[in-house]
């Protein structure tokens, strides 16, 4: 996760659709709690450059979804914090 995190924030034309869809992945089975912080912060770097806007916005809305059933206030607080960066633009 760290050389998604890396990469994405060094290369603008960098392509990540099928990162974002193993990050998704990562938020919604991961049973450790650090992981899926890691994965949400990942995310977080991901931006429509790197996705093209409909996947982007589609990849928030599974997000957003994902964290109604999400117990951890850690990975709510993350998972926030990157919906309000997206809803910001």
């Amino acid at each position: 996760m760290k050389v998604v995190i890396d990469q994405a924030a060094k290369k603008k034309d960098l392509r990540l659709s099928k990162t974002a869809g193993a990050l998704l992945k990562v938020i919604e089975e991961e049973s450790e709690k650090s992981r899926r912080v890691l994965a949400v912060q990942a995310l977080s770097v991901i931006d429509p450059r790197h996705l093209g806007e409909k996947q982007y916005r589609q990849t928030m809305e599974r997000l957003y979804a994902l964290s109604k059933d999400e117990l951890s206030a850690e990975v709510q607080i993350a998972v926030a914090d990157v919906i309000t960066q997206y809803q910001n633009g």
